[in-house]
């Protein structure tokens, strides 16, 4: 046998195979923790690429608007719900819209007034109606957390009472008519005043009122936090395929083609299989010498010398131990997947 055979003691092997021996996994475990990583590395990164593609946001308001007005007749203004003149009355109106956000955010709203007239019969079916535009489109636009839209006009009641007088002349019908001043945000209406075109009759209005409303918006610009949690998802999707490719390849190396480490241990017990006992556990020589030789056909051998039988045990998948019993004296050989 060669010079540079390793002699020593059982006591002194904890010693040295904590220091140089390294740490074998076993095949199943290989794979579990590769998936595991697989799992972990796609819900991150599906986690990132959602936040630099979702732009969505949420955030709470509170909302009001304001409608005042005030009934004039002969350049005389006094605020009254009732009206007792159509012919020569002007409504005069203000109209403000307040928001309060509880972040900054970037708007941009369009405003406009119209007056809707309708003239029905006492059935409330509606024989006629028409639209005017009073105050036309406008744009509201900043980035804040406040939102103050404000606005003023009047409307010529005497135009709309003419309207339906000629309407009740043509037609001779017995019929009622009212306008609606609508004010829109966004083509939606947040406040109005109804006027019935009818003497004594009540003005009402209706404003809006929103305390604490949660709504969403989609932002649309892209900035450096987008860039940021992209950039990550995409370098965590890319690593997460090099270890599925990896994994694959190990799984099909381990299924489909034997490792070197397996086609040497096959060959060495069907070619020795006279001369090998083969033991389930591990084999017990606490206290005894060991020697242990670099390879295989060195222990052979020490069994051509001795005739000793050689006895196999199986660590691990990847790592296989050959001894021959002399006794006070066990001769000893280790073969490691890492070796091949």
């Amino acid at each position: 046998m060669k010079k540079n055979n390793k002699f020593y003691f059982v006591d002194d092997i904890n010693s040295i195979s904590n220091n140089k021996n390294k740490i074998y996994i076993s095949f199943e475990s290989r794979i579990l923790i590769k998936l595991t990583l697989i799992i972990i590395l796609f819900i991150s990164s599906s986690f990132f690429i959602y936040k630099a593609f979702n732009n969505e946001k949420f955030f709470t308001y509170t909302a009001k608007s304001k409608t005042n007005y005030s009934i004039c007749t002969n350049n005389n203004c006094f605020k009254n719900n009732i009206i007792n003149n159509l012919n020569n009355s002007i409504i005069k109106f203000t109209n403000s819209y307040h928001a309060n956000l509880d972040r900054k955010v970037s708007y941009n709203l369009t405003y406009k007034s119209v007056i809707k007239l309708e003239i029905y019969n006492s059935n409330k079916d509606i024989l006629y109606e028409d639209t005017d535009i009073l105050i036309p489109s406008k744009n509201y636009h900043g980035n804040s957390n406040n939102i103050n839209i404000n606005n003023v006009g009047d409307i010529n009641l005497n135009k709309y009472y003419e309207r339906v007088l000629n309407y009740k002349n043509n037609y001779n019908f017995n019929i009622n008519a009212s306008i609606d001043l609508l004010f829109y945000l966004d083509n939606k209406v947040f406040s109005s005043i109804t006027i019935p075109l009818k003497e004594y009759s009540n003005i009402t209005i209706n404003d809006l009122s929103i305390t604490n409303e949660k709504i969403r918006i989609d932002n649309d610009t892209w900035n450096n936090y987008n860039s940021y949690y992209a950039l990550i998802g995409l370098v965590l999707i890319l690593i997460c395929l090099i270890l599925i490719i990896k994994l694959t390849k190990f799984v099909s190396k381990s299924f489909g083609n034997k490792s070197n480490y397996q086609k040497e241990l096959d060959n060495i017990l069907k070619k020795y299989d006279k001369d090998i006992v083969n033991i389930k556990e591990s084999y017990n020589y606490k206290k005894r010498n060991i020697v242990e030789v670099e390879s295989f056909k060195e222990l052979l051998d020490v069994h051509s010398n001795l005739q000793k039988p050689i006895i196999y045990s199986k660590i691990n998948s990847v790592k296989s131990e050959f001894i021959i019993d002399n006794g006070k004296i066990i001769y000893k050989f280790i073969m490691k997947e890492a070796d091949f």
